[in-house]
């Protein structure tokens, strides 16, 4: 009796992927007792072992291959197309720092290696905000001076890569935006209190009529004025950039 083969039929997965730089492998399978095999077009890195039909490695470049493998006994070689594809390493971003004043327009670029298509910036002080597609921070700092740690992150089709973006934002001197004159009368209570910009933490009030005082911390002017007349108050408003006066 003699038994003639038929041909094989490749029956492993149409497509697979894999990672840069990350161990890979893949096994034709084929009916039909094939005995021997072959895989052209592999990727760098990668290669066949004819007997078993694995194809293994460890891939050396991102991108999509499309490899023809073959089954063959003694009817002869059967075909199929494999739609392999080979993902990036994910994305490496330096720690980095920036600097950036109050009230001052910023800019700075997220930086990556590996090709991100896609960036983030959670933690950003009031007043940046982030491209997601171009990894720029634009703005103007609208906060209270000081470091913020900013995670930055960069996205490509083989993971996200993460780190920390230091921003110094240095204040600004404030500016006294409360009206130049005000009235009020004697043995009546009277308020007034200092507008200023740019986060003033601190204020002061020089020449004020007797019965009235200042409060440091919030700027407001209060009392009860005993006497009549006109005064020249000189106020101020301080943060760490200074201090500004107004009359």
């Amino acid at each position: 009796l003699t038994v003639a083969p038929t041909l094989p039929i490749i029956t492993s997965a149409v497509s697979a992927t894999g990672s840069v730089g990350s161990a890979f492998s893949y096994k034709i399978a084929a009916s039909n007792f094939a005995r021997t095999y072959a895989a052209t077009g592999l990727p760098s890195g990668l290669s066949v072992n004819a007997t078993s039909g694995v194809i293994s490695g460890v891939p050396a470049t991102a991108g999509n291959a499309t490899v023809v493998l073959s089954a063959s006994n003694g009817a002869g070689n059967a075909t199929k197309s494999l739609a392999l594809r080979i993902k990036p390493l994910p994305p490496v971003i330096s720690a980095s720092s920036a600097s950036a004043k109050v009230g001052t327009p910023f800019v700075y670029q997220i930086t990556a290696s590996n090709s991100p298509t896609k960036y983030r910036a959670t933690g950003l002080p009031n007043g940046l905000t982030d491209d997601m597609m171009t990894g720029v921070i634009t703005g103007t700092p609208i906060c209270i001076d000081g470091i913020y740690n900013v995670t930055i992150a960069a996205t490509n089709s083989g993971g996200t890569g993460n780190n920390t973006l230091t921003i110094t934002v240095a204040p600004t001197l404030p500016v006294i935006t409360s009206e130049a004159s005000a009235t009020g009368a004697v043995g009546s209570a009277f308020s007034y209190k200092i507008a200023a910009s740019n986060f003033a933490r601190t204020y002061a009030a020089i020449g004020l009529p007797s019965g009235l005082s200042m409060n440091a911390t919030s700027g407001v002017i209060s009392g009860v004025p005993v006497t009549v007349g006109n005064s020249t108050v000189v106020l101020s408003a301080s943060n760490g950039a200074g201090n500004a006066t107004k009359t």
